[in-house]
């Protein structure tokens, strides 16, 4: 049976590879994957590495993203297989924590789960969002795994690592201040016998996580000061932070049952039946599942008290409770809680009869609920493409870039004077977020393309709205 725990990861795998192949023939840069780059490209280097992206101080984040462009400038292929990386690194960290907590079946299966979390395919397809996700989560696992192995084996290198990569995943997204709440959490839980460490070493954990905790809050300090006087608010309201919780929570729940719920739709009768059920079932069994339950509560209403006290909030009330990227953000630590409440349970009577008469159909039973998962996140991701913004515009962005790109191209192969074009506005869908950029000059230089811009009635070209070089005078695609 050990053996066969590689099948649900090889499936996750797959389903992976999948999401990767996909994304890369159909998306694009869109949002403020543009204006990023043009800032990268007109601002010096230094400012840009420290500009906000979002309301956040994002130094790694805006590295990645720099070396990128200036590697393969507005190829998404590249930009989607660094995601991707950073996706396995994570599930790969996940796992090896699982591990170290116990060895079982359950973790690959755990992982697998993971990889094919519903949300997961839109973060490959805005790579923004996606890098300021996936790097996050992925040096949050490494983060996570080094601290329970220090409880496993006290080696004080561990924790030097689970330092520097809280560190390292505040370079990408400021919910990194979290992570000391993740790691205590699974350490709690983890069933790892720490009774005969010595006090010293429990004491450098405590304080290797006070010591992540308080750069988080200088962090949070210096990217709140950053924040223009505007943005420099929070949402105090009591009555909104309730109603916003109870909304985020029926929106998670419907993740977990592969299903992207609009506002006030409520997650299949079914699956809540389901999964009630089997928290009640557990936490009756063992104490430390229905630890793990009221952690994993705990910690999934402290990221959207976060979110839910944002300015963000206030600007957007309730657009906010369905940017679903938010929900995959959540799903690296409930995986790890979920292990402690699946380990817990195979100490029981139940668990242990299981494991001994009926471990195959058992096995099989649960490739078959992975396999349907897989294919319902699958469904659940195409329907959001085509009815969610900003992932329903990509299909017109990418066409439109890939137009304008290929004709200005062929402009600059002809040679001669450095072509004339009159100045305009590109789509609003390219770029929902970034109100300062908008011209097609400022395009032009993030793809790179030499032009002059000049009064109307002297210019040689336009573009239009399928993103085509067109003559100004004939309005004739050019190239």
């Amino acid at each position: 049976m050990r053996a066969l725990a590689i099948l649900p990861l090889v499936l996750g795998a797959f389903y992976t590879l999948g999401l990767l192949v996909f994304s890369a023939q159909v998306g694009t840069f869109i949002g403020d994957d543009l204006s990023t780059f043009y800032a990268l490209v007109t601002e010096p280097f230094g400012r840009y590495l420290t500009a906000l992206l979002g309301g956040q101080l994002v130094v790694l984040h805006r590295l990645v993203t720099y070396v990128l462009y200036r590697l393969a400038p507005m190829s998404f292929t590249p930009a989607v297989v660094v995601l991707v990386v950073f996706h396995l690194t994570a599930a790969f960290y996940l796992y090896r924590t699982l591990e170290t907590m116990r060895r079982s079946l359950v973790n690959a299966f755990l992982v697998a789960w993971y990889l094919m979390t519903v949300f997961v395919g839109i973060q490959l397809t805005w790579w923004s969002s996606g890098l300021t996700r996936m790097g996050y989560i992925a040096f949050g696992a490494i983060a996570i795994y080094h601290y329970v192995r220090h409880l496993r084996l006290g080696e004080n290198r561990d924790l030097v690592v689970t330092f520097v990569a809280g560190l390292l995943a505040f370079g990408f997204y400021a919910m990194a201040v979290l992570l000391p709440s993740y790691c205590f959490a699974v350490a709690l839980v983890s069933g790892i016998d720490t009774r005969s460490q010595s006090r010293e070493k429990r004491l450098l954990r405590l304080c290797t996580l006070l010591a992540l905790l308080a750069c988080g809050a200088v962090y949070s300090s210096v990217s709140w000061r950053l924040l223009p006087p505007a943005l420099r608010r929070t949402n105090a309201d009591v009555a909104f932070q309730l109603t916003f919780l109870r909304a985020c929570f029926r929106v998670f729940v419907g993740s977990l049952a592969d299903r992207a719920l609009r506002l006030g739709a409520s997650a299949p009768v079914w699956f809540v039946a389901v999964l009630s059920t089997f928290v009640v079932y557990s936490s009756v069994r063992s104490r430390r599942a229905l630890f793990a339950w009221a952690l994993g509560l705990l910690l999934v209403a402290l990221n959207f008290l976060v979110v839910g006290t944002s300015s963000r909030t206030l600007i957007w009330p309730t657009e906010t409770v369905v940017e679903y990227r938010h929900y995959f953000e959540l799903c690296f630590f409930i995986v790890l809680l979920g292990g402690a409440v699946f380990h817990s349970l195979a100490d029981t009577p139940e668990g242990r009869a299981l494991a001994a008469r009926a471990p195959l159909p058992a096995f099989v039973l649960a490739v078959v609920v992975l396999v349907l998962h897989g294919y319902s996140s699958a469904l659940t991701f195409r329907s959001l493409l085509r009815r969610t913004q900003p992932y329903s515009s990509i299909p017109s962005s990418r066409n439109y870039l890939t137009n304008l790109s290929s004709d200005l191209r062929a402009l600059a192969a002809r040679g001669g004077d450095t072509p004339t074009f009159t100045e305009g506005f590109f789509p609003p869908e390219l770029d929902l977020l970034d109100f300062s950029f908008r011209h097609y000059s400022q395009l032009f230089q993030v793809l790179q393309s030499k032009a002059l811009f000049v009064a109307d009635e002297d210019a040689e070209y336009t573009v239009d709205v399928n993103g085509h070089v067109v003559s100004a005078r004939s309005q004739n695609v050019v190239p």
